[in-house]
């Protein structure tokens, strides 16, 4: 058994698809083209091109502007989070090799702003491109939810603690 790990940035029904392996990220060509239509095919070309077992475990991060139909099959082949990858640090690892030129932000299914991608400067609110990102959270990455103390306000650590106790008082 493997675990596939894999980012598909799909942006108007165009799909980029970047492979995890070997400790690096590269750029997965379908047909020589980096990026490609967004197709009710794709998902069975890319697990035929991805060599895919049927034990294999799948570990994606969609980023998306448009909610994407998924594949049942390669969803339900979701490895468990602690053998998943997929931190803001990855994604901005992943990202980077897609050399986006416009403002973008991508946010967390729940809003929370994840990472920002393109240039900025001189740029209107609106004129910012917004990507939604989902992914298993890898449990054991504390910087994924930022609350790593070197991240964290005076305000945000003294409300951590508190929560941290009120945890502890719950689960008793």
């Amino acid at each position: 058994m493997k675990i596939i790990h894999n980012l598909f940035w799909i942006q108007n029904n165009i799909i980029t698809s970047l492979l995890y392996e070997a400790g690096g990220f590269h750029v997965i060509k379908s047909g020589g083209k980096k990026a490609v239509p967004f197709t009710k095919t794709y998902w069975r070309e890319w697990e035929e091109y991805a060599g895919m077992c049927s034990n294999d475990k799948t570990d994606f991060c969609l980023i998306y502007d448009e909610k994407p139909e998924t594949d049942e099959h390669l969803m339900s082949a979701q490895c468990e989070s602690k053998d998943g990858i997929w931190s803001r640090t990855k994604i901005e690892e992943a990202v980077k090799l897609l050399e986006i030129k416009e403002p973008t932000e991508i946010r967390k299914e729940n809003g929370m702003l994840l990472a920002k991608a393109g240039s900025f400067m001189n740029i209107r609110k609106e004129e910012i491109i917004s990507m939604t990102a989902s992914y298993t959270k890898v449990e054991k990455d504390i910087e994924s939810d930022d609350t790593s103390p070197e991240k964290m306000t005076t305000w945000m650590k003294y409300y951590y603690g508190k929560y941290q106790e009120y945890k502890k008082g719950y689960e008793r």
